[in-house]
């Protein structure tokens, strides 16, 4: 993952204090990243998709048949998803989109 954000930042023509600033952590952070050190969070995925169009993740990375095991599982219309359940700022709507899926999801 690191290495993509790596060739992904250098093929925009920016700097790592550049991504930092953009994302609100400092450019060692993103060195951290870069070099695997620390792990992508999917905070972090999500705004390098919202503020810089930076998308590490592809379509299809998960298979369905295996369980979900981090961030770096999540294909774009996954991430996507959880991007706009985070904006529903409502608890209740927030439980009942949440049961709602439960129950899609039982279905089959």
């Amino acid at each position: 993952m690191g290495q993509r954000l790596r060739e992904a930042r250098q093929s925009r023509g920016l700097t790592q204090t550049e991504v930092g600033r953009a994302l609100g952590v400092s450019f060692q952070q993103i060195q951290k990243y870069e070099r695997g050190a620390n792990r992508i969070s999917l905070e972090m995925l999500l705004l390098l998709n919202e503020r810089l169009g930076i998308v590490l993740i592809n379509d299809g990375v998960l298979s369905g048949r295996r369980p979900f095991q981090s961030s770096d599982d999540l294909n774009a219309m996954e991430a996507d998803l959880v991007r706009h359940f985070r904006a529903v700022k409502n608890e209740q709507v927030r439980e009942r989109v949440l049961e709602l899926i439960r129950v899609l999801a039982d279905m089959g």
